[in-house]
């Protein structure tokens, strides 16, 4: 008989760079020079109102020699930047951005995320305060010369009074709109203010010229103040919408205090600025208040409420020693914690620096829309000077129709509604995953979740606690303590679970360790190691005879049967060049989470996949106990990203993973997942981290995205659908100037609160 083991050693600090899947979020334009890591800014850009301009600004970052890759969300207004910091500083890419006629503002100091997601939400407030200001003064303005133009009140002077009004709605409560279109025309452009400056324009000055010549019979200073007011509104509500998609990050970013007690080394305490913090500091963290920055427990025991960080509501019990995260909150008696990290290396401020680079990134559905936002300023000026020549066409006299008609398109046609249908509901969704505890670093990971229909998953650690334990030494001469001293001598030189449950093990039962050296790992197999003079192996039965046969003794194979049997995970032992010594038999048992997260993945139409390294006996008692059918067992871990590519021929598949040792495989699958119990590791490991130690997180990624990208369909659809239909009815007269202004800014409007029903979403 040959009874095998599962133990899998590996190297776990070699976590994999860049994740391979569908999407990125910005396209690299250069190339760094191996081994510089880059540089990543995020800034707030003012001025941008449609996605032609969005599109612009990303264009010129992505053109600038230096910039790695750049991506631009309209919806928030901010930029996401990697770039090679020998070649570019953050103010020069800044003034790359204000040179096309837009204001990039940076932000400043240690916690530039934070502050960057707060300077957000702040900068959309005061622009829909701004913005309302102007609409109602516009309003009141405008409702006058309306209802004389509505009701065709002609008395003396009536179109003067109608110019009196009109004037200062459009050139001063409408000035942004010139502007923005004049920066545009110095530099050659156009975008959506040009076509409102252009269209108020013409009507104002054509309006103007008929009173003047006496034909004041019919005019138009009334479309040009309802376009203008009606913009205006839909701005207001736009902002008000912004800042609200905004408000989860923002969240993040105003956990940390602004101040710290700093103790200092006679006893005294002091208080700083949080700034000032550096690592190795020693800080008193009161009851109620919220830690600082990252550390460990120094002095006491940490009572710690995680639920605005991970989205878990229980409180965590850390002891001396154990990490703390700032903006977490002290919910027990003081403590005193040492600082670790600062600034941007805390993992705060890396959450919200992944948030704002998956918020800016394109997903593959926003495409299209790119494509048609990117020309579709000059094609309506063109369909608005066709439209003109319309009567010509057809042999008619011309009359100012054909002028109400071409004004109408140029309102009409405004590509806001477009540009805005996918980066507001990205931006809300990553942001309402990101409260939730789960990290979402691409928004493309949204599309490929929607399309999973397959999801595998790592056992120890992710559907296991990956705490396993010794449930039996099995020892030929009966000596199992001496065996398990030894086994724990070699497994010192391990990280690997199931080497430190043999360690605790002979610790727990006062086993004196001997010394050991000389380690050497064998990748999937086992480890060997020098003790006592002898070299010892243990891993897997074949590793450690290497690859001798040997007759087993019969009570040694009687036990490994039944050990087998009851589904433990075996490492055997054996003295260099001798015949096995015996095994330890070890039990991980599942988290009570994964039972009922595999039938919830079930009931949504994928396929549950185990891939583990472990035998066939551990791995089918793990899969039995959470309800999969479908296992792929003693897989080392080199194999298992060849493992998965095989499965992804068969669909969009998902690789659920610890994020230490899982990382070719997290690679190899369209999306990887990473649990949080490798927090360190997993920010790197995959384009999805579960900040909560929880495979549940993998149902809430999935219906998170499922309704994102039904309401980006949806949102893309109504946006499609106004333009194909409005632009025809404006061109053969259906629609009038005022009717346009105000379904364009519906149309804009209601693609910002559709999104926005993500901000109430539950799992």
């Amino acid at each position: 008989m040959n009874p095998t083991m599962s133990h899998s050693h590996s190297s776990h600090g070699a976590a994999h760079e860049g994740p391979v899947h569908e999407g990125h979020a910005a396209e690299a334009v250069c190339e760094l020079p191996a081994g510089q890591t880059p540089g990543k800014i995020e800034f707030q850009v003012d001025g941008m109102t449609c996605a032609s301009c969005a599109l612009r600004v990303e264009k010129r970052l992505k053109e600038t020699p230096g910039v790695e890759s750049a991506a631009v969300n309209l919806a928030l207004g901010q930029a996401y930047v990697s770039y090679d910091p020998q070649a570019l500083t953050p103010e020069a890419i800044a003034k790359r951005v204000s040179a096309i006629g837009y204001e990039a503002r940076l932000p400043a100091g240690e916690n530039a995320p934070e502050q960057l997601a707060v300077q957000g939400e702040h900068a959309h407030h005061h622009h829909a305060e701004v913005q309302a200001r102007e609409f109602f003064g516009a309003l009141i303005l405008t409702i006058p010369v309306f209802i004389i133009a509505m009701f065709e009140l002609h008395f003396t002077g009536s179109g003067w009074v109608q110019a009196a009004l009109s004037i200062p709605v459009v050139f001063w409560f409408g000035r942004q709109f010139f502007e923005s279109a004049w920066r545009r025309l110095l530099h050659f452009e156009a975008n959506m203010d040009t076509l409102i400056a252009a269209g108020s324009l013409a009507a104002v000055v054509l309006s103007l010229w008929l009173l003047a010549s006496g034909r004041s019979h019919h005019l138009w200073f009334e479309s040009a103040d309802v376009i203008i007011t009606l913009v205006l509104l839909g701005r207001t509500m736009e902002a008000r919408g912004k800042a609200m998609a905004g408000s989860a990050i923002a969240a993040l970013g105003k956990l940390r205090p602004k101040t710290a007690h700093h103790l200092l080394p006679g006893g005294d305490m002091e208080t700083i600025p949080a700034e000032r913090l550096g690592t190795g500091m020693l800080v008193r963290v009161l009851a109620g208040e919220s830690i600082p920055a990252d550390g460990v427990v120094a002095e006491g025991r940490a009572v710690v409420d995680e639920s605005l960080i991970t989205g878990e509501s229980a409180v965590v019990i850390r002891e001396k020693g154990g990490e703390v995260t700032g903006g977490s909150v002290n919910a027990g008696d003081p403590f005193v914690m040492r600082v670790s990290r600062t600034g941007q290396e805390t993992l705060l401020s890396r959450m919200i620096r992944l948030v704002l680079e998956a918020q800016a990134s394109h997903p593959p559905i926003q495409r299209l829309a790119d494509v048609v936002a990117g020309r579709f300023t000059a094609v309506v000026i063109g369909l608005s000077i066709l439209t003109i020549f319309i009567p010509f066409f057809r042999g008619q006299p011309w009359d100012v129709s054909a002028f109400e008609a071409a004004l109408a398109v140029l309102v009409v046609a405004c590509p806001c509604a477009l540009g805005l249908a996918t980066p507001a509901a990205v931006a809300v969704a990553v942001g309402r995953a990101a409260r939730m505890g789960i990290l979402v670093r691409d928004a493309a990971v949204l599309e490929i979740a929607w399309r999973a229909a397959q999801v595998v998953f790592d056992k120890t650690g992710t559907l296991t606690h990956g705490r396993p334990r010794v449930a039996g030494v099995f020892a030929v001469d009966g000596r199992a303590d001496d065996l398990l001293a030894i086994a724990a001598a070699i497994e010192s030189g391990s990280e690997h679970p199931l080497g430190k449950a043999m360690v605790q093990a002979a610790r727990g039962k006062g086993l004196a360790i001997p010394e050991a050296n000389g380690w050497e790992v064998s990748r999937g197999d086992g480890i060997s190691a020098l003790v006592n003079g002898d070299l010892w192996r243990a891993g897997r039965l074949e590793f450690v005879l290497h690859g001798r046969g040997q007759v087993m003794d019969s009570v040694l194979s009687s036990e490994a049967e039944q050990a087998q049997a009851a589904g433990a995970t075996l490492v055997w032992l054996a003295r260099e060049g001798g015949a096995a010594a015996g095994f330890i038999a070890l039990n991980d048992e599942p988290r009570a989470e994964s039972a009922p997260v595999i039938a919830a993945l079930k009931g949504l139409g994928l396929r549950p996949i185990m891939l583990t390294g472990d035998a066939e006996a551990p791995a089918r008692r793990i899969a039995q106990a959470v309800g999969i059918t479908d296992i792929r067992h003693s897989v080392k871990p080199e194999q298992k990203a060849a493992v998965v590519r095989e499965l992804g021929r068969d669909g969009v598949t998902l690789m659920v993973g610890d994020g230490v040792n899982d990382g070719p495989a997290l690679a190899a699958a369209h999306t990887g997942v990473a649990m949080g119990s490798g927090a360190e590791v997993a920010l790197k490991a995959a384009p999805v981290t579960l900040l909560r130690d929880d495979p549940r997180g993998i149902e809430t990624l999935i219906r998170l995205s499922r309704s994102a990208m039904r309401i980006i369909r949806q949102n893309l659809f109504w946006a499609f659908f106004y333009n194909v239909l409005m632009i025809p009815l404006a061109m053969a007269g259906g629609v009038n100037p005022m009717l346009a202004a105000g379904a364009m800014a519906l149309s804009s409007v209601m693609v910002v609160f559709n999104s926005l029903r993500l901000t109430r979403w539950k799992a």
